[in-house]
């Protein structure tokens, strides 16, 4: 008998074990096809890409800075450091540079997050 899933995850690293749970969903026959990527239009890197979909993805609500580290880096080696403020602002510079402003706009919440406030 093969190995459960869950021994599999185990065994794995954080970032792979994603990818092969994710996988997994996408090769159900019950998921649905995915919406296009809105972000898609925008030429972001990956870790920019990762940023302003979990804004997005909070439907206008506040994503803190952990939140935000964790989205956008949860793939990197860690030591027990988390990206600072100051590389999250500049993350976010870089994002806000791409967005038109009939796209929507990044807020910052000072000593919160950050959230997505979409146009119109």
């Amino acid at each position: 008998m093969g190995m459960a899933v869950h021994e599999i995850v185990e065994a794995m690293r954080p970032a792979e074990a994603i990818d092969y749970l994710l996988s997994i969903i996408e090769a159900s026959p019950a998921v649905a096809p995915q919406a296009p990527d809105p972000t898609a239009a925008f030429e972001l890197t990956e870790r920019q890409r990762r940023f302003l979909r979990a804004l997005m993805a909070a439907g206008g609500r506040a994503v803190t800075y952990e939140a935000l580290s964790y989205a956008c880096y949860f793939d990197a080696p860690t030591d027990g450091d988390v990206p600072s403020d100051a590389t999250l602002r500049y993350l976010a510079g870089r994002v806000r540079k791409q967005l038109p402003a009939s796209f929507g706009q990044i807020v910052n919440l000072h000593g919160v997050g950050y959230r997505f406030q979409h146009a119109g």
